[in-house]
Parts: structure tokens; C-alpha cells; sequence
């Protein structure tokens, strides 16, 4: 089995807190910390998550957001500017 062959595996016997918790818990786990940072990055300028508080209040401060008409919106701890 290939990786998302045998990740579609575990989503199919294991319950959803399994997978969207302990899989989460344990993988970060077994990252070493260069590793994981290397993963963090990736995931947040490909998704376009702020990296750290400082660089969201920036974001938020920033002239190009309109506090009058974007809304800051926060799902699963993911904080982003919605028009």
C-alpha cells in the first residue's frame, strides 16, 4: 500500500478522535523538530495561515484589510480574513 492507501486505512478502522486527534499527536511526535518545522511552513503559506500571533495581528492590521468589510473568521483555530 502506498501512503494515502494506507492512510485511507486508518481513517476506515479507526474512529474520527483517532483520526483527527491521536494521528495528528503521533505524527508530530515522531517528527523531529526540523522536520516538523519544515511541515509547518508548508502547511501554513499553502494554506495561508499566519505563522505565529505577531505575524496575524500584523495581518490584521494591515491598510489592505478593511475592517469595514472583511471579517476576521477563526474555524478549527484557523484565523482568516473573509470578504
Amino acid at each position: 500500500m502506498n501512503r494515502w492507501e494506507k492512510l485511507e486505512w486508518l481513517q476506515e478502522v479507526t474512529g474520527p478522535e483517532f483520526f483527527s486527534e491521536t494521528l495528528r499527536d503521533e505524527m508530530v511526535r515522531w517528527m523531529g523538530e526540523d522536520d516538523f518545522n519544515e511541515f509547518y511552513d508548508h502547511l501554513c503559506r499553502n494554506w495561508s495561515i499566519a505563522r505565529t500571533p505577531t505575524e496575524m495581528q500584523a495581518i490584521m492590521e494591515d491598510k489592505e484589510y478593511d475592517c469595514d468589510n472583511d471579517e476576521i473568521v477563526e474555524e478549527e483555530g484557523v484565523y482568516y480574513a473573509k470578504a
